[in-house]
């Protein structure tokens, strides 16, 4: 009897066997995977990069021509871009696109415009999936914005901005007028802290019962 027959025929149909490579569903919408790479980390010593290499599909929006609205197609000027995806422990992943320069077709409009990258955060260099993960990690009271930067190897400055859309969209109507709270609260606890470069400070409120920042 052939045993490794045996044991291939064995294996989950959602199993790919390949020496030496992990190949696992991603959330990168139109990104086809062409090479991988690992490269040295310049910031951080012992640090790597693995760098997902790929080209993106001409979504039907990429087609149309914003200006006229006539069809647009490749001009042969490609322009690589790279994007940040989750890190794994001391490795971080990029994923480096190629996206195409889509010119209209109209000879009286002429207009030109870069392919769309739809998985990628409106605001940062970063993947949407990434971004998605930073606010979950943001909504536990149990990380810090530097302790998420770290874990995810995301700046500090990144990560602020991510917390504070965060915190407008939960408490505020349109970005600036505060939201009516269902129910009082009952127990307040307020902190007050030293900003970073010494000279102000910030007060922090919480109600005590839920954990909710006021």
């Amino acid at each position: 009897m052939d045993y490794t027959q045996l044991a291939i025929n064995t294996q989950s149909k959602n199993t790919i066997i390949d020496d030496g490579y992990l190949k696992i569903p991603n959330t990168l919408t139109g990104f086809i995977n062409t090479d991988t790479e690992i490269e040295d980390d310049p910031k951080k010593a012992d640090h790597k990069i693995i760098v997902y290499k790929g080209i993106q599909t001409v979504s039907d929006e990429d087609r149309i021509c914003e200006c006229c609205g006539a069809h647009m197609y490749k001009n042969m000027i490609c322009a690589p871009t790279r994007i940040k995806h989750f890190s794994y422990g001391p490795t971080s992943t990029v994923v480096e696109v190629s996206l195409n320069q889509m010119q209209c077709t109209n000879p009286e409009c002429n207009a030109t415009k870069m392919q769309g990258v739809p998985f990628k955060a409106k605001h940062h260099r970063i993947t949407k999936a990434l971004e998605e993960f930073i606010e979950k990690l943001l909504g536990r009271a149990s990380f810090t914005l530097k302790s998420i930067s770290e874990l995810t190897g995301v700046g500090k400055n990144i990560v602020k901005a991510i917390d504070l859309r965060r915190l407008k969209r939960l408490y505020t109507v349109d970005g600036k007028t505060l939201r009516k709270p269902q129910k009082f609260c009952k127990y307040l606890g307020i902190d007050e802290f030293k900003l970073h470069n010494g000279y102000k400070y910030a007060t922090h409120i919480i109600d005590m019962e839920t954990g909710n920042v006021l």
